[in-house]
């Protein structure tokens, strides 16, 4: 028979991992993406897609990687990774860009499509998060046309 002790802690631990795994480390929100404007260089036609970020949370929200595909017209062109570099301050909005090394014409129709991975307060979350346990994303949906 085993001691008491151990299966309290067995059953603290599986507790532990089944909250985490179900519902995460805690009650935050996800950040939200907004398209700003996109600008294209006048040197070569390529893109920068300026995102605003909003944090409905009373912590901050590092921002730490960037996947997304961009569309003209409906065509795929470009696929990337990038670091946003940003920090959402709790209960704010900060703005951040993505390139997408593409010649788009003034006027046409973009979309980009992609997450974006962040980090949860508390230390707990930012050891599951630097040991690839645990890194929440946060989806991100974006329609407009190119600027002038």
């Amino acid at each position: 028979m085993m001691a008491r002790g151990p299966l309290l802690l067995l059953g603290v631990v599986c507790s532990g991992v089944a909250a985490l795994s179900v519902g995460g480390c805690s009650g935050v929100q996800p950040p939200k993406f907004e398209l700003d404007r996109v600008e294209r260089s006048v040197a070569d036609g390529s893109l920068a897609i300026f995102i605003e970020a909003t944090n409905n949370n009373d912590t901050p929200l590092p921002l730490r990687h960037a996947r997304y595909r961009v569309a003209l017209d409906g065509e795929r062109l470009f696929e990337g990774e990038r670091s946003p570099e940003v920090t959402v301050p709790a209960f704010s909005t900060v703005l951040f860009s993505l390139p997408a090394p593409i010649a788009g014409q003034p006027g046409e129709a973009i979309e980009l499509i992609g997450h974006v991975t962040y980090v949860e307060p508390g230390r707990l979350a930012e050891i599951l998060f630097d040991s690839d346990v645990r890194q929440p994303e946060a989806p991100i949906r974006l329609e407009g046309e190119v600027g002038r």
